[in-house]
């Protein structure tokens, strides 16, 4: 039965379903919205089960903000459809957008499952961990390393995962890659800090802390570790409380932070680890 959004429409006189199917291809790729709708209903109308007209037309409704819409469209689309893929991965982000992380989760890896590929895996991880579900996270991540063991985004989202579920020693070789590939790659060497003060090898951490305030003095989560690190250090107290001093000056002075460029050609960096829960009621 056709969804209630499809009733509406004018109707175009003449031609069957899929050349009205094919029409409405043309003119939605020339971006003749309106005229690409009219020819998606009209087809849907003289067939029902015209699945990739859904498709479309569940893009047009979301264009236009009819979200509701939109996602009943999608859903139409049957599992062994070529674009069923590409409606997963749509409702994946209009799940995100909406704040339903666990919905976009499901959705992404959906579309991952359907048509794997390095980007739908790490896509449908990062929607897995955004929701908490870090067993299917990791699931997605080793899939992914199927397909390549060379591509950053998995060395930083397998970094990520094991930081977020407190595997200190299971993250701390995947910051080392990192750190090898850019040597003064500070957010790596942050979280490999974190990891291994959390671990229990407190002087390297130390070290590397150290080492990322040489090279970037106001580095906020650097001074709160290192002068949490240094309490109690004998022989630490003075540069201890000019540490407290630099990060107290920084809290009534932030400074606005730019976005990094591209680490490389047409891949943005995934965000870094977020802090364990302690460690973000500390930070607030």
């Amino acid at each position: 039965m056709i969804v209630p959004v499809l009733c509406a429409g004018t109707a175009l006189a003449g031609d069957g379903a899929w050349s009205h199917f094919l029409k409405g291809v043309k003119q939605y790729e020339a971006r003749n919205i309106e005229l690409a709708e009219k020819h998606f209903r009209t087809a849907l109308r003289n067939d029902e089960q015209l699945w990739d007209a859904y498709y479309y037309l569940g893009l047009i409704l979301d264009k236009r903000g009819e979200s509701k819409g939109a996602r009943t469209c999608l859903l139409k689309l049957p599992e062994e459809r070529s674009l069923y893929a590409a409606a997963q991965a749509k409702l994946g982000q209009m799940a995100t957008v909406r704040g339903k992380y666990p919905d976009a989760a499901t959705h992404y890896q959906a579309s991952a499952a359907k048509r794997p590929s390095v980007d739908a895996w790490i896509e449908a991880a990062t929607a897995c961990m955004r929701a908490h579900k870090y067993p299917e996270a990791e699931e997605c991540l080793l899939n992914c390393q199927k397909l390549t063991k060379g591509d950053l985004r998995l060395v930083e989202n397998f970094a990520r995962l094991y930081m977020e579920t407190k595997q200190w020693a299971k993250a701390v070789p995947h910051y080392d890659k990192l750190i090898e590939i850019s040597p003064r790659d500070n957010a790596a060497k942050f979280g490999k800090a974190v990891c291994l003060k959390y671990g229990g090898d407190k002087y390297e951490a130390i070290r590397l802390l150290e080492t990322i305030l040489e090279s970037e003095p106001v580095h906020i989560g650097a001074l709160k570790h290192l002068i949490d690190a240094y309490d109690g250090k004998r022989g630490k107290e003075q540069v201890r409380h000019k540490l407290i001093g630099r990060l107290e000056y920084l809290k009534r002075n932030p400074i606005k932070k730019h976005p990094p460029p591209p680490r490389h050609k047409n891949q943005d960096r995934p965000p870094m680890p977020r802090m364990p829960a302690d460690e973000e009621r500390e930070s607030k």
